[in-house]
């Protein structure tokens, strides 16, 4: 199915009957990341799953979005099938979606389940120079210009963000890349304390995309809200440990 949104295509499945749930994939992600989710909870509940704008079969945005651009978006297709209250289950870019939602509007969301969900930002990262702005001294010294050419500064920058930038970052078009940036630039610590509905935070414990501390922090400032640590796991320890998952999602959504 496909739905219009500020000009850009997107693409979404429904499935089953019942009470709405809808999954929102990480970056880089798709339809198919929460498949098996969708499988699973369409024989109780019905269930939207979606392609974020720039990903899966939906077109990128045509401008440089932020999380509260994506969230918009979100809402407005909710609104289009006639959501009023729904069920969320979010994982890492999705969740930082869930958080801006909860900013926008909270009273949408009965409950949700968000694993590795991103959004805050290491204080002591933050004093640490970024990539970018370690590229932007490159791109800003008059004398390296001059002795390399244009055409050498890119290489260079090229060559460093080969080396150094994120996989998600080097994965990603031009456009995406921007967004990328913007998106990962934004602190919604903000959001946490804005979120009123009932929250399970599900953890890998070697998470090192969305470390450990990030799933405290929102148990501790969630005013309803609940943390479950999966031994072993990564940033994608709802795939690694699947049936437990589905066991916890199927317990919290009142299946």
């Amino acid at each position: 199915m496909e739905f219009t949104y500020s000009g850009i295509k997107l693409h979404y499945e429904v499935s089953g009957e019942g009470e709405w749930v809808t999954l929102l994939h990480g970056w880089g992600g798709s339809v198919q990341s929460f498949l098996g989710v969708q499988k699973r909870l369409c024989t109780r509940f019905r269930v939207l799953n979606l392609d974020f704008p720039g990903f899966g079969a939906s077109e990128e945005p045509n401008a440089d979005w932020g999380v509260s651009e994506y969230a918009r978006c979100v809402l407005a297709l909710m609104d289009e099938l006639g959501i009023a209250s729904t069920a969320l289950i979010a994982h890492s870019f999705g969740g930082r979606v869930a958080l801006k939602i909860a900013d926008l509007r909270p009273g949408i969301v009965s409950k949700q389940l968000l694993t590795g969900c991103a959004g805050l930002k290491d204080q002591q990262a933050v004093c640490r120079p970024s990539l970018a702005s370690r590229l932007k001294k490159v791109y800003d010294n008059p004398l390296t210009r001059r002795v390399l050419g244009d055409g050498g500064v890119e290489k260079i920058n090229n060559a460093v963000r080969s080396r150094f930038g994120s996989e998600d970052y080097k994965n990603a078009s031009p456009r995406m890349r921007e967004i990328f940036k913007k998106v990962i630039d934004e602190d919604l610590s903000y959001c946490l304390e804005k979120i009123t509905c009932p929250t399970l935070l599900v953890w890998g414990e070697y998470d090192t995309a969305t470390p450990l501390w990030m799933g405290r922090k929102m148990e501790q400032e969630i005013k309803d809200a609940a943390l479950i640590v999966f031994e072993g796991g990564t940033h994608f320890a709802y795939i690694e440990q699947f049936a437990r998952f589905m066991a916890i999602a199927d317990s919290f959504l009142g299946a």
